[in-house]
């Protein structure tokens, strides 16, 4: 009975269908062909518009990478007279900063020169005079000391020991503020010579102002 009822319910078309669906127009209102096609070519010229921009900047770093080596090309002979004159400056600054601590020193250089020439022996060759300062920690401070090295060769040792003491007793080595320390070492005799090379260092020392200090001036 039901089957019946659901034949009778099925209607026939009041006409036949005689259209042929693939020869009909596309009437879809979005067309997706062409947004596929429109994103393709969008992309396409991103990635081009992409590679000149690299080339494009690669290309410019390259013209100022070659511009400035042009221009170092052309400063070179100007760079190194400059560099020659700096150098010359350099060494310039050097002596004169050699001859403020030369001036700068408890006594000037030719006032030494003076006073040992004044003690100079005949039998006593002084062949180099060394002059130079050292800084030193004294009561946890920062100090100058003094260094003098005389060398040379005399003809007998009790030369050498008159030598010294008389320098011992030099006034210009009696400095207010700092003590003179004076040794001598003579060396064996040359044979070839007869002689006897030896070495004087004087050395002064700011004296410690927590003791009386030797050979400072009170």
């Amino acid at each position: 009975m039901s089957s019946k009822v659901k034949k009778k319910e099925i209607q026939p078309y009041w006409r036949p269908d005689f259209r042929n669906a693939a020869s009909l127009p596309d009437i879809k209102v979005v067309r997706t062909d062409f947004i596929v096609n429109a994103i393709a070519i969008l992309i396409a010229f991103a990635v081009c518009a992409f590679i000149l921009q690299r080339e494009y900047r690669a290309w410019s770093i390259g013209s100022a990478v070659e511009e400035l080596e042009k221009r170092i090309r052309i400063a070179e002979p100007d760079d190194n007279i400059l560099l020659k004159q700096s150098e010359q400056f350099r060494k310039a600054g050097g002596y004169i900063q050699d001859l403020d601590t030369f001036y700068d020193s408890p006594f000037r250089a030719h006032e030494l020169l003076v006073a040992l020439s004044k003690l100079k022996d005949d039998d006593l060759i002084l062949s180099s005079l060394r002059f130079s300062e050292a800084i030193i920690q004294q009561n946890k401070k920062a100090k100058v000391e003094y260094l003098i090295d005389l060398n040379g060769e005399v003809r007998d040792l009790p030369t050498l020991d008159d030598y010294v003491v008389s320098l011992r007793s030099l006034e210009l080595f009696e400095l207010e503020g700092y003590e003179a320390d004076i040794s001598e070492d003579p060396r064996p005799r040359n044979a070839s010579t007869g002689l006897y090379p030896y070495a004087v260092n004087i050395k002064l020392s700011p004296a410690d102002s927590k003791k009386k200090g030797k050979g400072a001036k009170k």
